[in-house]
């Protein structure tokens, strides 16, 4: 079992092409795993980086669910920098892009995940 976020990225990093549940697993075991005295560490990590890339570029094809989902990882993870805000930003963008296409429940996870970053 993975037990750090250096753990998450290595294994990340030995994947570059990685289904999208997995991706949006390890962005969720990040913001489960990572100790505070590791967020700027982890923010700062270029394979966090391709991470956030890897899963941005797949937006456009993710169905209402896997947005929300892939919403409620990212608001788990502790600590902002520029580019968790940008893929904050796009995610809001994806969502707003399909207004039409999620339920209550699903628009509600992405409320609350979006506003953790503060974006409206």
């Amino acid at each position: 079992s993975i037990q750090s976020a250096q753990e998450v990225l290595q294994h990340f990093e030995g994947r570059p092409n990685t289904d999208t549940p997995t991706l949006e697993g390890m962005l969720k075991q990040l913001g489960t795993v990572t100790k505070p005295a590791e967020v700027q560490h982890l923010l700062q990590d270029e394979r966090f980086h391709k991470l956030l890339v890897s899963l941005e570029s797949r937006f456009e094809n993710m169905d209402a669910d896997t947005l929300a989902r892939v919403g409620t990882a990212m608001a788990r993870l502790r600590g902002s920098s520029p580019e968790v805000t940008d893929f904050a930003r796009r995610l809001a963008e994806a969502v707003v892009s399909r207004e039409n296409a999620f339920n209550p429940r699903c628009l509600g996870r992405l409320a609350v995940s979006l506003s953790s970053r503060h974006i409206k």
